[in-house]
C-alpha cells in the first residue's frame, strides 16, 4: 500500500513538474507574440487596411489577445489576462429555438397502443426467445396524417410534446401532452404517403428478457418533417420544406391558414413560459414547390432572412417581422443541381453567396436594411480554396470592395502547426493569398496547449 501511495505521489509530482515547466515556457513568452506572414497568390498590398484579432488561450488560464495589422506587420500588439482560476465558456447555440419534426417512433412499448408502436408490439408478440424476425408495414396503415413532436428551446426551460403520447395508457400523461401538441397536429394535417413502407425488427435473447429493435424507411418515398426557426420577440416563426425523398410534393392543402412561415407566441409565466398553441397562425403564404433553405433573423429582431431555392433561383426574401410583410426579394443567381452547390454566410452588413459550386455573389447592406449587389465574381478552384460558405469553418467581412475569407490552416509537412489563410477577393476575383502563423500555434513545446479561446476566436476588421 506504501510503495503504491509513493509511486502514486511520485508520477503527480511528475505531473505538475511538467506542466509547471510548459506553464513557464508559456509564460516567459506571453507578451512576445509574432506572426509568420507567406503570401500564396498575389500581391499583399490587396489587403492593406485589414487587420486580424486573434484570440488564444492556455489551458483555460491564460489568454491573449492578439492584433496583427497588414499595414503594420512588425509591430504585434498583444494583451494577455491570467486568471489562478480555470475559466469556462460555453457557446449556446439556439439558431434552432424551435423545432417540430415528424414521430416516427421505433421500438415496442406496452404504455402504448396506436401508431406504429402497434406494428411492434404485436411482433414482439410473435417472435419468440432466441428469435430475430423483421418484417415490412406500410406506414399508412398505421397514420392517416403524420404524427409530429414539438420542442421549445427557451432560456432555463426547454420543452417537448410528442403526438405519441396520446396513445398511452396513462390518462395524465396524455391529457399533458394533449394539451400542447394536439393544436399541432390538428393545425398540420399532411397525409402519409401511400408508397411509404417502413421495415420493423423485433430480436429476444434466449431468455427472452433481452429485446432489441430496428426499423427505418425502406427504399420507397418517404417525407420527414426539418423545420427552420427563429425567436422574434415574444413568439417563435418556423417553416419546414415540403419535399419527399424523392422530391415529390407533399399534400399541403390541408394546413389551415396554408403553406408558408407559422408564428407561435408565448408569454412569461411564474418562473417560466407557456406556450399560446391556440393562437398558431400562417403569417406569410409560401409556395410549396420552392425549397426552404435556412431561415434567420436580424440582429435587432427587425428582419427575418428567408433563403429558397425558387425555380432553379437561389433567392433571398426580406421579412418586416412587425407586419410580416414582404420588404425585399432578391434573385441571386442559378442555385445549382445539388445542395451541395450552393450556401450563404450573412456577416455584419453583408451577405456572401457561393452557387452553382464556383459563383461568388456579395451584396451589401443599405441604410434601410435591404441589400444591393455590390459585385460577383468566381471563386478561386485552387485546392486549397473554399468549397462551403459555413460560420463553423470560416471567417469573413466585406467592405463593400473587397471580401475577405479566413480560414484555419494545417502545414501539411507539420501538423502541429496552425495557421491562418486569408483570401482577398474584388470583381476581379482573388487578388491575394497569404499565410499567418502566430508564434503560439506554430508547433514546439507549446503546441498541444495553446488553443483558440472561443467559438469566434477571429474577428477581421478593416482600419
Amino acid at each position: 500500500m506504501k510503495k503504491a501511495l509513493s509511486i502514486t505521489c511520485v508520477l503527480l509530482a511528475v505531473l505538475i513538474a511538467a506542466t509547471a515547466a510548459v506553464t513557464a515556457v508559456i509564460m516567459s513568452g506571453k507578451d512576445k507574440v509574432s506572426v509568420a506572414q507567406q503570401t500564396l497568390y498575389g500581391d499583399e498590398s490587396a489587403a492593406r487596411g485589414i487587420t486580424l484579432d486573434i484570440d488564444t488561450d492556455y489551458r483555460r488560464y491564460l489568454f491573449w489577445n492578439t492584433r496583427y495589422s497588414v499595414d503594420a506587420a512588425d509591430v504585434v500588439q498583444t494583451d494577455y489576462t491570467f486568471y489562478d482560476i480555470q475559466q469556462r465558456f460555453e457557446h449556446v447555440d439556439n439558431s434552432h429555438p424551435m423545432e417540430m419534426q415528424d414521430d416516427i417512433k421505433y421500438g415496442f412499448d406496452t404504455g402504448l397502443n396506436g401508431g406504429i408502436t402497434k406494428a411492434y408490439n404485436q411482433l414482439y408478440n410473435e417472435v419468440k426467445p432466441g428469435e430475430q424476425k423483421e418484417i415490412e408495414v406500410a406506414l399508412s396503415d398505421y397514420y392517416d396524417y403524420y404524427p409530429l413532436a414539438v420542442f421549445i428551446n427557451l432560456p432555463g426551460n426547454y420543452m417537448g410534446w410528442s403526438s405519441h403520447v396520446l396513445y398511452s395508457n396513462d390518462e395524465s400523461l396524455k391529457a399533458d401532452h394533449g394539451r400542447y401538441i394536439t393544436p399541432f397536429t390538428e393545425y398540420f394535417k399532411i397525409p402519409v404517403l401511400p408508397e411509404s413502407r417502413l421495415t420493423i425488427s423485433i430480436g429476444k435473447s434466449i431468455s427472452g428478457n433481452s429485446v432489441s429493435t430496428g426499423g427505418g424507411y425502406t427504399g420507397s418515398d418517404h417525407f420527414e418533417i426539418y423545420t427552420h426557426s427563429v425567436q422574434t420577440g415574444d413568439s417563435f416563426c418556423f417553416v419546414f420544406d415540403a419535399h419527399t425523398n424523392a422530391d415529390k410534393l407533399v399534400d399541403t392543402s390541408l394546413i389551415k391558414g396554408g403553406f408558408g412561415i407559422y408564428k407561435l407566441p408565448y408569454i412569461s409565466s411564474g418562473d417560466g413560459y407557456e406556450v399560446c398553441v391556440d393562437s398558431m397562425q400562417t403569417v406569410f403564404t409560401l409556395d410549396p414547390d420552392a425549397y426552404i433553405i435556412e431561415l434567420e433573423i436580424s440582429d435587432d429582431g427587425r428582419l427575418m432572412y428567408l433563403y429558397t431555392v425558387e425555380n432553379g433561383i437561389y433567392t433571398l426574401t426580406l421579412i418586416d417581422t412587425s407586419t410580416y410583410e414582404q420588404v425585399q426579394k432578391l434573385y441571386i443567381g442559378k442555385a445549382g443541381e445539388q445542395e451541395s452547390r450552393y450556401s450563404h454566410y450573412r456577416g455584419d452588413g453583408f451577405i456572401a453567396f457561393m452557387l452553382d459550386r464556383f459563383d461568388l455573389y456579395v451584396y451589401t447592406e443599405n441604410p434601410d436594411g435591404t441589400y444591393a449587389l455590390s459585385f460577383k465574381t468566381e471563386i478561386d478552384r485552387h485546392e486549397e480554396e473554399i468549397y462551403y460558405l459555413t460560420k463553423s469553418d470560416l471567417f469573413l467581412n466585406c467592405d463593400g470592395e473587397r471580401l475577405v475569407v479566413c480560414k484555419l490552416d494545417t502545414d501539411k509537412t507539420d501538423y502541429s502547426t496552425y495557421s491562418l489563410c486569408m483570401m482577398v477577393y474584388t470583381k476581379n476575383g482573388l487578388q491575394y493569398r497569404g499565410r499567418y502563423t502566430p508564434s503560439l500555434m506554430s508547433g514546439g513545446k507549446t503546441n498541444d496547449t495553446v488553443s483558440f479561446s472561443n467559438y469566434d476566436w477571429l474577428t477581421i476588421n478593416f482600419d
